[in-house]
């Protein structure tokens, strides 16, 4: 073990810029007794370390120098890590007992643990295996208040264990743990698998899994608009069109051009997106093409009364919701006409192919 207390109160009293005699009546003890500390001749006593390392505004781990917990802990995660990167499970027994052995109420050991025998068992199917990382799992849990990272919560562990007791056929209780762990509708979508296949709960299923297909599309729709913007900025053109028309595929859910359904609003606001690209790369015409099937569809969709706008019958089948499109503007053309506005400084010609458009396509 090495320490460096004395060095360190040495340090710590010339950054406070103090002298071993203001110090020491800061301490209540003789001049002799700090010189003695700094030269490593005596140490202070305990009450008087937490004084010190009070009065310096540090933890007593940092005032004596004590550094072989943390770096053995990081030793340890290292070995750990290394084994799953490896798939080293010969290793990968002797580590994870170690670890535990060492450092039984230290998160992060268990987590790790916890992750490098959920592969293993994985990895070789092992139900011995499943319940050591259940066990684990449940122990990071206890300890979760030591957590920094982010990424990880109570609610994302206790899913992960929910996962494991399906693999081991405890349906029941992971649909329970599912369930009450179902932050913001998270497990929606497997929930309502569950229900459907294990249990043949078909009107409970299909509630849970409209919900999780109504995210998917809010989704799916955040998704393509944030790499609209990634895409433009990258000038990669090519994949922004071919993404905006997988997406206009997908979301018309089979139906003919010719039905008037909810999602045309928003097909008249992807269709401005690509005519924005074209524009943006000197092709007009095939701006001026987008553009005049925008307005096209949006006069078509807006001509319609609301009983004959229907969600096209795959999307409704799954239940998508027509509100979900009623965001971009009152009309279709209103919606257009804002996407075509949004980036007018950056590319000016689009609005004045916009308005030849307009003229057109709209009764004088």
């Amino acid at each position: 073990m090495d320490l460096h207390l004395s060095q360190n109160i040495r340090r710590f009293r010339k950054e406070h810029h103090l002298t071993q005699e203001q110090l020491a009546e800061a301490m209540g003890v003789t001049l002799g007794a700090v010189y003695k500390w700094e030269s490593g001749q005596s140490t202070p006593e305990l009450r008087l370390l937490v004084e010190l390392a009070d009065y310096f505004g540090v933890s007593t781990d940092i005032l004596i120098g004590y550094q072989m917990q943390h770096c053995s802990v990081e030793s340890l995660l290292r070995d750990l890590n290394r084994c799953r990167e490896k798939r080293d499970y010969k290793e990968a027994v002797p580590s994870v007992k170690k670890a535990l052995q060492k450092y039984p109420n230290h998160f992060e050991i268990n987590y790790t643990c916890a992750l490098l025998l959920t592969q293993m068992a994985e990895d070789r199917n092992c139900t011995t295996d499943y319940e050591a990382a259940l066990i684990q799992l449940n122990r990071a849990c206890t300890l979760i208040d030591q957590n920094t990272d982010n990424s990880v919560s109570e609610f994302s562990i206790r899913n992960k264990m929910a996962q494991i007791h399906f693999q081991l056929g405890h349906t029941d209780i992971c649909l329970e743990m599912l369930k009450k762990y179902n932050s913001c509708g998270i497990n929606d979508a497997q929930i309502g698998c569950i229900l459907a296949d294990c249990y043949h709960r078909t009107e409970e299923a299909s509630v849970y899994l409209q919900h999780a297909f109504s995210q998917i599309l809010m989704d799916l729709d955040n998704v393509v608009t944030g790499f609209t913007t990634v895409l433009f900025q990258k000038k990669e053109y090519d994949t922004l069109i071919s993404s905006i028309e997988w997406l206009r595929t997908v979301l018309r859910g089979g139906e003919s051009k010719d039905t008037v359904t909810w999602f045309q609003k928003y097909e008249c606001v992807l269709l401005a997106i690509e005519a924005e690209i074209f524009c943006k790369t000197g092709n007009d015409p095939q701006a001026k093409e987008k553009l005049m099937e925008a307005a096209v569809l949006a006069q078509h969709f807006d001509a319609a009364s609301g009983c004959d706008i229907h969600m096209p019958g795959l999307l409704q089948a799954f239940g998508a919701e027509e509100n979900h499109y009623m965001s971009y503007g009152k009309t279709a053309f209103e919606a257009t006409e804002r996407r075509v506005l949004t980036d007018a400084e950056v590319v000016p010609k689009l609005p004045v192919i916009w308005a030849e458009v307009q003229k057109k396509v709209l009764p004088e």
